[in-house]
């Protein structure tokens, strides 16, 4: 059987009991690198560790494994928000996968700031280039929705993606009209002992910092709560 397991934004407190339960219970683990020193703890048996990096042939792993192994991806947050469930089920019979969700960075996040999912658009720049239409959806889901979170990746930082939003004229007619309400949230190294939220207005995303963390989630709301 093949599971994939959310791990949660990073700290083990997050992870559920039956995440551990599959854990503990894999004939092989992969995962990216930190996501497999997550779990080291976890172990009681000796398990095969497989990292999951831009060599790893995932195909050709899929077609190699024995049908009777416990074979456990490890999914940052929820597999199933922007994760690698997708990924997987092009090679395999979605009957022949097990997916444990996990707490996502996003959800984490607006527990922390106490703001609802609720009518919440999620997006991701991870992997991918901040083109018009990618603006415009970001631009669609605070017209209508009044929040959208966002993924990035290092490339795509924050500083590079509101950048681009402020030469966006929609956007920045929509947050201009709209300063005294809206505000930018970044959440850096999410439940970590070097956690750190920051909290930005209007006038401050025109000179946006660029050292955030590499691991970091947006958050922009005009007003929604």
């Amino acid at each position: 059987m093949i599971y994939i397991v959310g791990v949660g934004p990073g700290n083990l407190d997050f992870l559920t009991e039956k995440s551990i339960k599959i854990i503990r219970q894999a004939h092989i683990l992969v995962g990216g690198k930190r996501n497999l020193e997550l779990v080291d703890s976890l172990r009681v048996n000796e398990v095969n560790k497989i990292v999951y990096d831009s060599k790893f042939d995932l195909e050709s792993f899929l077609k190699c494994i024995n049908s009777n192994d416990n074979v456990v991806f490890l999914a940052s947050g929820d597999p199933m928000l922007y994760g690698i469930f997708l990924t997987i089920s092009k090679y395999v019979d979605k009957n022949n996968i097990c997916v444990i969700p996990g707490i996502s960075a996003v959800q984490y996040l607006c527990a922390k700031l106490k703001i609802s999912m609720e009518r919440l658009i999620t997006l991701s720049a991870h992997g991918g280039f901040i083109n018009e239409e990618f603006l415009r959806e970001i631009v669609f889901a605070l017209e209508k929705y009044k929040k959208v979170a966002i993924f990035t990746d290092p490339s795509n930082t924050p500083k590079y993606i509101i950048s681009n939003l402020m030469k966006n004229q929609e956007f920045y007619n929509l947050a201009y009209e709209n300063k005294d309400i809206f505000r930018l949230y970044i959440g850096e190294n999410l439940s970590y002992e070097n956690e750190r939220i920051s909290v930005f207005c209007f006038e401050d995303i025109k000179h946006l910092p660029e050292d955030f963390a590499v691991l970091n989630t947006m958050l922009i709301t005009i007003g929604g709560m």
